[in-house]
Parts: structure tokens; sequence; C-alpha cells
């Protein structure tokens, strides 16, 4: 990875003050609905505040490809080809920089989550839950990337608007995958979006299967990050 790219990117993306209030305050903003409305107990809380902080991560990690394409189609990305930046430095650089913004996202709403709670919070789980989901979150952080280095820069934000809600829905953010038509509930699980939630949701009891989760994460990881690549190493030819 190209550290000093890395970290330019990074300040870039600090800088954006409009992006970093919508993507973490969104989530936030949505975890204290949801809890006004069904958090009548503390488990409800911590349930709705872990499912918000997966969303959080999601939106944070796939909105990313909507800079990239405009990057794109600003010609930034075809500069970036004629320097010594390899593709896989690009991708793993994309990567961190989408999920520094996940990481501000889930930990806002973990913040309010832990002011929601007060003294029943269970710090050390909340801890071990945002390290899991910020983990977790790699392989869409590399799904971003991806969608924004396809088609034109009108149609990112559809697109990435689309695979957000999908991934959201897979991953029983917004619905329990109990709750899902058996078929469906088997297609989610092949999906990394549903153990990105499982994990999340392990240190406050929650049964996992972390070999599977961690298999399938790691094959989705492996497969984007090679896509992320080729499509770096062949754009603008």
């Amino acid at each position: 990875m190209n550290t000093t790219y890395t970290l330019l990117e990074v300040r870039r993306l600090l800088r954006d003050r409009a992006a970093l209030v919508l993507t973490a305050g969104l989530p936030a903003g949505l975890f204290l609905l949801y809890n006004a409305m069904w958090g009548d107990d503390t488990g409800a809380t911590t349930s709705l505040m872990v499912m918000m902080g997966v969303f959080a991560g999601l939106a944070a990690t796939i909105s990313a490809g909507g800079r990239v394409a405009l990057e794109r189609h600003a010609g930034w990305t075809r500069q970036l080809r004629l320097s010594p930046l390899r593709p896989l430095s690009y991708a793993l650089s994309k990567s961190v920089v989408a999920l520094v913004l996940g990481m501000l996202a889930g930990t806002l709403v973990f913040a309010v989550g832990l002011a929601a709670q007060g003294g029943g919070a269970d710090l050390p789980a909340m801890a071990e839950s945002l390290f899991l989901l910020w983990l977790g979150s790699i392989p869409f952080a590399l799904l971003g990337a991806l969608l924004g280095q396809a088609g034109s820069a009108n149609s990112a934000q559809p697109r990435g608007m689309v695979v957000l809600l999908g991934s959201a829905f897979l991953g029983g953010v917004f619905v329990p995958i109990d709750q899902l038509p058996s078929g469906l509930e088997s297609v989610a699980q092949w999906y990394p979006s549903y153990w990105l939630n499982a994990l999340a949701q392990a240190p406050f009891g929650e049964p996992v299967d972390v070999v599977r989760a961690a298999i399938t994460l790691a094959a989705w990881t492996l497969v984007l990050a090679g896509l992320v690549r080729w499509r770096y190493g062949r754009a603008e030819r």
C-alpha cells in the first residue's frame, strides 16, 4: 500500500465535512428514532445500536464508490495510472479511506448507543463489536471502490443505493433474518453483510459460526480485491 497516497486521501476525506456529517449522522439519527419507538429495554437498545452500526459501516464503505466515480469522470484515475501507483496499492488505499469513514460512522452510533444505555452498557462487548464491525466491513470497502470504477459518474449514486439497501436487507439490518422466507435466508448466508451483522452481534451473546463467517468474508475480500485491481489496471485503455 502507498502510505503517502493513502494519507492524502484520508486528509481529503476529513476535509469533506458535509460527507462526514451525512454519512455518520444519518445512522445515528435512525438509531435514536428506532430506539424511541422500540428500545424499551437494554437488550433491544443494544440490538438496535449494533444494527445501525452495521448500517453505518455499509453506508460509509459503499458510498465511497461515488467519490471514485467522480475521480474517474474528472480524469484523476487516468493521471494515477501514469504514476508509479500499482493497482493493488490503489485498491488498498481506497479501502482504507472507506474504512476510516466507516469506523467514524460506527463509532458515532455506538457513542450514541452508550449514552442511551447509560449504566447498563457492556463496554468490553461494545468495543469488541465495533472492532468486528470494522473488520467485517473490508469487503464492502472494496465493493464500493469497484462500483465507482464501473459505469458513469451519474449512475454511481443510484447503483450504490441499490447495493446498500440490498446489503442491509440481506444482512438483517431492517428485517430480522429469521423473518425472511427460508429460501432468501439461505441466499443471505452466502452474502457478507449477513456475517457482518452476525459477528457484530456475537459479543452480546448471539450465536455465530465464526469459521464460516471468516471464510465467507475472506473469500469476498479476495475476489473483490482482485476485481478492483483488474479494473484499475485496465481503466481508460
